[in-house]
């Protein structure tokens, strides 16, 4: 009989074993879910209770670091450094305009050349190297060109409009030659009658001037004396008052014409003096011109 127990109990041993461990397993589910249970209810009366961090999301790239390497470290309220593009930004060039030139040929002194220049709100001007034209300071006065060096150290050129052939004549239609016609009046050799407002058409008008004739000063043993008038055209403004190729200016009013500084004052007086005594130098000999302006 006691055999026959054994034998039963050895070939089942095994549902015995499952029922155990099953046993095991809920008890284990239960004390889990208790213990979660009290947690809970900790947390809810205000204890703390540690929780796992959830699986944190890869961080975004952003350019926080590109403003910090930009930041100014000296400086924590200052603004950040401008791009490159803000950096190559440049301001635009002067709107200028090159009416004459009066220019100093080596050896001459550069300083003697004077620009004759209107503005940018349509003023005219003469100017020496080293003048101020706005925010643009005169860097050179050459032949034919004007170098400007701007605020932010860039160069402008301003070039003079192309002379005219010497052969040309002027046209006996030109309305210039119609109106020095009707505003120049010959007295004798050296004395002319001037109207105010052909004077004052002429200043209006100087980008004209450079086809006219041209004035290069002329140095004798280093000294500037005076200016030379060169190519003068027949018909124009100068040979209307009497000038000729060749003539030296060597003064105006009294004012010797041999340096930038009286050059200035002399165009500056031309708008309200009354009479011009012009002292010439023709062939070897002087000549005085009078001009009364009414």
């Amino acid at each position: 009989m006691d055999t026959i127990l054994e034998t039963i109990l050895r070939r089942h041993l095994w549902v015995l074993d499952l029922l155990v461990l099953g046993a095991i397993a809920l008890v284990a589910a239960h004390a889990t879910s208790l213990a979660a249970g009290a947690a809970l209810l900790r947390a809810g009366e205000g204890e703390s209770v540690s929780m796992p961090a959830p699986e944190q999301a890869p961080a975004q790239p952003d350019d926080r670091g590109e403003a910090i390497v930009r930041r100014n470290i000296f400086c924590s309220s200052c603004r950040s450094r401008p791009s490159v593009v803000e950096d190559e930004a440049r301001a635009p060039a002067l709107s200028l305009r090159l009416l004459a030139i009066m220019y100093a040929p080596p050896p001459a002194d550069p300083r003697q050349s004077l620009a004759v220049i209107k503005d940018q709100r349509g003023a005219t001007g003469a100017y020496v190297v080293g003048s101020l034209l706005d925010t643009a300071t005169i860097e050179a006065i050459e032949e034919v060109r004007v170098s400007l060096r701007l605020s932010d150290g860039r160069r402008q050129l301003l070039t003079l409009i192309d002379r005219p052939l010497r052969e040309e004549p002027v046209a006996p239609a030109d309305p210039l030659v119609a109106e020095l016609d009707a505003g120049i009046k010959k007295i004798d050799e050296n004395h002319y009658d001037v109207r105010r407002a052909t004077v004052e058409s002429l200043l209006g008008k100087m980008d004209g001037l450079p086809a006219q004739a041209r004035l290069e000063p002329d140095v004798r043993e280093g000294k500037a004396i005076g200016f030379r008038l060169r190519d003068v055209k027949d018909g124009g403004v100068f040979a209307k008052i009497g000038l000729r190729d060749g003539d030296l200016i060597a003064s105006v009013n009294g004012l010797a014409t041999n340096g930038p500084d009286n050059a200035l004052a002399i165009y500056t007086s031309l708008r309200s003096v009354g009479h011009l005594s012009v002292a010439l130098e023709r062939a070897g000999r002087r000549v005085v011109t009078e001009y009364d302006i009414e």
